[in-house]
């Protein structure tokens, strides 16, 4: 349930945690602004109640931190554009509000300070929870608000819109004839491994001082040079026809996977180191490649199993299929009774 109100808040608090004295000094009492004007203390009336920027601020002021988070700017046109996007869901949310209300729908306190609760503790302390709350002009008030509503949007929706919301078999079959590529399973390899560890160089600190530095790199060089001739000597003793199992648990340095004959699982491509997954695909199953090089060190790969890939069943994917159809359907018809709401509402917005 609350997802949605902590996506915000965990973005404010990676700032929180990880900038706090940048966020401290910059972001605490900067002011949203459209257009170089701030926000109107009202943005917009719904049937004679009167709307406040707060919310739109938060939002605002989370996306803001989301762009900064990830090095991109929030230019003026694309913050006027979010910000009536935004005001749309703002009273898309109080016209459901107002008529939850007609139905007398009400969340229990305690359930508000639950979720509020839960909130609380995804952030490391108090200080870092209330920074965050600050930074998205947000104050333990108004956030149990934003929950109370957002609580009371779902037990609408459980209660007027999902039971008119008919998905069965036949729906879920025909999606699923008509998107069977979305259904495919990748072709999967089963991989072992023989890893010696070895120094990158290419990551290692430089300094200023170049007998410390012509130090270190001969030091790095020797590491290397050790594990290289491993490597090679174990590569030897495969040729020979060892088990492969065997000499993983005796020479490899991988802890996780050792004891384990070196296996590395079956797992798609994409989800396999690239210099290894270069390696691999140019194995028939039970063959062994040469001295592999990685950013880690040396490996020697077997591919001990492959399954090309193939669709999955209808069987196996249904329930995702009729949970996705589901949550299609209702937010279609949330959709288009909000349309219905707002052609008998009086609305006023002022952005």
């Amino acid at each position: 349930m609350i997802r949605k109100v902590v996506s915000g808040l965990l973005m404010a608090a990676i700032l929180a945690t990880g900038g706090f004295v940048y966020a401290e000094e910059k972001k605490k009492e900067e002011e949203i602004k459209i257009n170089g004007k701030p926000l109107p203390e009202t943005i917009a009336v719904v049937n004679g109640i009167s709307l406040s920027s707060q919310s739109l601020k938060s939002d605002l002021a989370a996306y803001k931190m989301f762009l900064e988070s990830q090095g991109r700017e929030f230019p003026p046109k694309e913050q006027e554009k979010m910000a009536k996007e935004l005001l749309g869901r703002v009273i898309d949310s109080e016209l459901i509000l107002q008529k939850s209300k007609e139905m007398k729908i009400q969340i229990p306190a305690e359930t508000i300070q639950k979720e509020l609760d839960q909130i609380r503790q995804q952030f490391p302390s108090e200080e870092t929870f209330n920074a965050a709350l600050a930074f998205q002009h947000h104050t333990v008030a108004t956030l149990k608000t934003k929950i109370e509503k957002q609580l009371t949007e779902e037990e609408f929706i459980r209660k007027e819109i999902a039971p008119k919301v008919k998905v069965d078999d036949s729906k879920a079959e025909a999606y699923y004839n008509e998107n069977k590529k979305v259904f495919m399973k990748p072709e999967m390899f089963e991989v072992n491994h023989i890893f010696i560890s070895a120094s990158d160089t290419s990551k290692e600190g430089k300094t200023d001082d170049k007998d410390a530095q012509q130090k270190a790199n001969r030091i790095l060089a020797m590491v290397d040079q050790e594990a290289h001739e491993k490597i090679n000597s174990v590569l030897q003793k495969v040729k020979k026809g060892e088990n492969f199992s065997d000499l993983a648990k005796k020479y490899s340095d991988d802890e996780t996977s050792k004891n384990n004959g070196g296996s590395l699982g079956t797992l798609p491509k994409d989800n396999i180191l690239p210099e290894i997954a270069d390696a691999m695909v140019k194995l028939k199953v039970g063959e062994t490649s040469d001295v592999v090089k990685s950013q880690y060190g040396y490996h020697i790969i077997k591919l001990s199993g492959k399954t090309p890939a193939q669709l999955a069943p209808l069987a196996e994917v249904k329930s995702d299929v009729l949970n996705f159809l589901l949550k299609k359907e209702v937010s279609e018809k949330r959709k288009t009774y909000l349309e219905k709401l707002k052609k008998s509402a009086n609305i006023k917005a002022f952005l």
